[in-house]
């Protein structure tokens, strides 16, 4: 069975996949998988691949359960703790806690009185989905409404209390640095944090097998001096304990357990991948669903290229093998660093390896603070915080390449070009190696530039809570407008809303926003909009005609601005077709206006209608629903004290039989048309 093992596993991957997703995607590449076995091998393993399969699609499934949503007093055990909110257990179930204003730790009891509330889907229609995140950590539920919060017992789990421990003697700044480097602590230093995963170098600060690989060398040494064949298991000892401290982290455990798997092997039974498959088995039986957890895709991905890869690395120099590990590594890491944060720094592959002997020298240095901190907590203080410095500096300087979500057909045509480079390089073929590489270069230049190709219009509505804010995409890559950017007092829309947004379509310049009127919901995110996204032009002149960008005209209809003194009824209205649909947009404007345009213009013929003043009750008058007669109505608002929006206006729409969506029951909203056929999605 030597070199089955990860096969077997492999099937296991696919059933917890399959269970979990549905996808018979998952059942067919098992198919493909079991017929590649059964030529190269018997049906014995085969057997055991379709055992492994079917076990764990219904080992610890992930049901949804169901809890009663009156408010009531509760008792919670946390969990897992984030920055801004915990994951507690209540009867064995877990549920989702707010605690922005509680320092809370795992272990801790508490009590408070609240109501419990269905998880609801993420009303962003792109980016990251809290939602699916929760659920693949068996969350569904969200407590909400909590009154009489106390912490009735506060227990810090063991391996907080002896980290602290460590720690206690060190100095702030020392403190922070090391409890990032050492025990993977990211909410000590978020700026230091930030900055690594700028540069794509956070991996180098996640404890894994590089360290463990040291530590073992280190401490099998020390011992050796005295110990002889017992050593190495002292060494084990250690190690094992330090993964405790570590809380058991998916990549620590994975380098661990490989390396222990290693030692132990020593008439060479298995195979490095066999002793992979073996920690993931392992990983599984505790949960299944950590298959779905970032560190385990990266991880286990990452190993799995780097055992692949030893005939490459094969009778070649320390530093050619060390440029090899970083290509190899960073080459292998792009599709999934796009999936995940839509952009890469191309730069980090080259600082990579200048940081790798750089964070293993701050590693030592790390181990040797701890053991003298009795006598200088602040011993090479002054080190990590040059480093860090620099690290921040070039953060800064660094330009990140906004490439967009990558498709899925992106992704597999990128790996099968990958492995023909690898066999490129493992034959030693220089000019298959540089030919299938340009076709990687190629195939990234296209996917960098991919909205030169998108052949239609398409327009949506983002959530932005108690706000406006709609972002046009013009076909043929001929630009982008934003037309209002929503704003809410102590929450950054920009970041937030706005900016993942368009990172995700790959889009690395706004052409264009138009801020209808000055009203801070409307454009209270301009100002962070512009230091962390590039804007090429603002207007916000009410008295404008006309708007172009590329193939999209939009015209203002409100030429009476100059007859109000409320900034409401100056609002730009922008009225033009996109995705062959008519669009009118009215700002914030009241009923007085909206007679204006009815006695300027003869007829006005509506598709969508975003309805005036997040339906205020003094816009949307029925003679203005009569004049325009929209299909579509779209209410863009949110939890608001001004009553907005009003059951006269949804009245009103519904006497006209205009279909409403509003952003705060479904979310963001896209238009487009493409082959001929109109296309609504909704995010809930």
């Amino acid at each position: 069975m030597k070199g089955y093992y990860f096969f077997f596993f492999l099937s296991a991957c696919l059933g917890i996949l399959f269970i979990n997703t549905k996808q018979v995607l998952f059942i067919g590449l098992n198919v493909l998988l079991l017929l590649y076995m059964y030529k190269k091998a018997s049906i014995q393993p085969v057997l055991i691949m379709v055992g492994c399969f079917l076990f764990f699609c219904f080992y610890k499934t992930n049901s949804p359960y169901h809890l009663s949503t009156t408010y009531q007093s509760y008792q919670v055990k946390v969990k897992e703790v984030k920055e801004t909110y915990c994951i507690v257990n209540y009867k064995d179930k877990f549920i989702l806690l707010y605690t922005e204003e509680q320092e809370i730790f795992p272990n801790d009891l508490l009590s408070f009185e609240a109501n419990l509330k269905k998880i609801s889907k993420d009303s962003q229609l792109v980016g990251f989905e809290f939602q699916n995140y929760l659920k693949n950590k068996r969350v569904y539920y969200q407590f909400e409404n909590i009154n009489n919060f106390q912490i009735l017992q506060r227990s810090k789990p063991l391996s907080l209390k002896i980290t602290n421990f460590i720690l206690s003697n060190l100095s702030n700044e020392s403190q922070s640095f090391i409890a990032l480097l050492l025990f993977n602590d990211r909410y000590i230093d978020p700026l230091a944090y930030d900055s690594l995963l700028q540069i794509n170098a956070l991996h180098l600060f996640v404890v894994s097998g590089f360290h463990f690989v040291f530590l073992f060398q280190l401490f099998n040494r020390i011992f050796s001096l005295f110990l002889k064949n017992k050593a190495s298991y002292l060494s084990f000892c250690i190690l094992f304990f330090y993964l405790y401290l570590l809380n058991f982290s998916i990549s620590a455990f994975r380098s661990l357990f490989c390396l222990f798997f290693t030692f132990i092997d020593k008439k060479h039974r298995f195979t490095a991948l066999d002793g992979l498959a073996f920690s993931g088995f392992i990983l599984f039986l505790f949960e299944p669903l950590s298959i779905f957890n970032l560190s385990f895709i990266m991880s286990y991905s990452l190993a799995f290229i780097l055992i692949l890869s030893k005939k490459i690395l094969k009778d070649k120099s320390k530093i050619t093998q060390s440029f090899l590990l970083s290509f190899i590594a960073f080459m292998i890491m792009i599709p999934i660093q796009l999936s995940i944060n839509y952009k890469i720094n191309f730069i980090s592959f080259f600082s990579n390896i200048l940081l790798s002997p750089i964070v293993l020298i701050l590693f030592i240095f790390s181990l040797l603070s701890i053991c003298l901190s009795f006598i200088d907590g602040n011993l090479f203080s002054f080190i990590y915080r040059f480093f860090l410095d620099k690290i921040n500096t070039f953060a800064n300087q660094t330009q990140l390449l906004i490439f967009g979500k990558p498709s899925t057909f992106f992704i597999l045509l990128y790996y099968i070009i990958l492995f023909f480079v690898f066999l490129a390089l493992e034959k030693r073929n220089i000019k298959a190696f540089l030919l299938q590489f340009s076709f990687t270069i190629l195939i990234l230049f296209i996917n960098y530039h991919k909205n030169y190709f998108k052949f239609y219009d398409q327009i949506t509505f983002l959530d932005v809570y108690q706000g406006d804010c709609a972002v046009i995409q013009v076909k043929w890559g001929q630009g982008v407008m934003l037309i209002d950017t929503g704003g809410i007092q102590n929450y950054d829309i920009a970041s937030k809303k706005i900016i993942p947004y368009l990172e995700y379509y790959g889009i690395k310049q706004i052409d264009l926003v138009v801020i209808s009127h000055d009203d801070y919901d409307h454009n209270g995110a301009l100002p962070s909009l512009k230091k962390q996204f590039i804007v090429k032009k603002v207007i916000d002149n009410p008295n404008i005609k006309k708007i172009s960008l590329g193939s999209l005209t939009l015209m203002n209809l409100n030429s009476f601005a100059n007859l109000y003194s409320d900034s409401n009824n100056q609002s730009i209205v922008l009225y033009g077709n996109i995705a062959h649909l008519n669009f009118l947009f009215t700002g914030d404007i009241d009923q007085s206006v909206e007679k204006n345009i009815i006695q300027q213009y003869e007829s006005l013929p509506v598709d969508v209608l975003k309805v005036a003043h997040h339906g205020s009750k003094t816009s949307t008058s029925d003679e203005f629903l009569q004049f325009i007669q929209p299909k579509i109505a779209i209410i863009s608002v949110g939890k608001n004290f001004y009553g907005h929006p009003s059951l006269e206006v949804i009245e009103r729409l519904k006497k006209h039989n205009v279909i409403l969506y509003q952003t705060n029951i479904h979310g963001g909203i896209t238009f487009s048309y493409r082959y001929h056929f109109y296309y609504l999605k909704t995010a809930k």
